[in-house]
């Protein structure tokens, strides 16, 4: 396990949403029940956080994720750009 091989709860990574819900699961202090209503609650709070903060970045870009010809479009002419970036420096 994470925990046997050094990486126990008071590492900074295991904090993480996710991790700081299982790990008192793991320790018998609360229920896997309980760990993913809590989960869920706070992935739904950082991704509101997320998109408060993208909001304020000019450049961002918005696509549906449904869209998925248009979102590997995308992707391809973000890779081309930085292969090109790349080849030029």
């Amino acid at each position: 396990s994470l925990r046997d091989r050094g990486y126990g709860p008071e590492l900074r990574p295991m904090q993480a949403i996710g991790y700081r819900h299982v790990n008192p699961v793991v320790d018998g202090l609360d229920t896997l029940a309980n760990a993913l209503v809590a989960m869920q609650k706070d992935t739904r709070q950082f991704a509101r956080r997320q998109r408060t903060w993208l909001r304020a970045v000019p450049e961002a870009e918005w696509l549906d994720p449904r869209d998925v010809d248009r979102v590997l479009a995308r992707v391809e002419r973000f890779l081309e750009g930085e292969q090109r970036a790349r080849a030029s420096a």
